[in-house]
């Protein structure tokens, strides 16, 4: 992706955080923030200018799998990725 990212700076990356279902609300949007967040600056470490991301959460309302076991739950906390122009 950063090999991408660094070959098209035309394109914008938008870095969404997920979370699982424990938790308020509030803190799984500052919990999906946080977690975006991250990613951002290590991919700007890697070379992606800080000007070609955004962040967003969908805290959890997008899981990958149901949020009823804790190995599920690690699953929804995640990070997804894409491409916008």
């Amino acid at each position: 992706m950063v090999k991408y990212a660094r070959k098209h700076p035309e394109q914008k990356l938008m870095i969404y955080g997920h979370t699982c279902d424990i938790g308020t609300l509030e803190g799984n949007k500052l919990s999906g923030i946080k977690r975006a967040e991250f990613v951002k600056h290590e991919l700007f470490k890697r070379g992606i200018p800080f000007t070609q991301m955004e962040t967003d959460t969908k805290w959890y309302t997008e899981p990958l799998v149901s949020n009823t076991t804790e190995f599920n739950r690690k699953i929804n906390r995640r990070v997804e990725f894409c491409f916008i122009k």
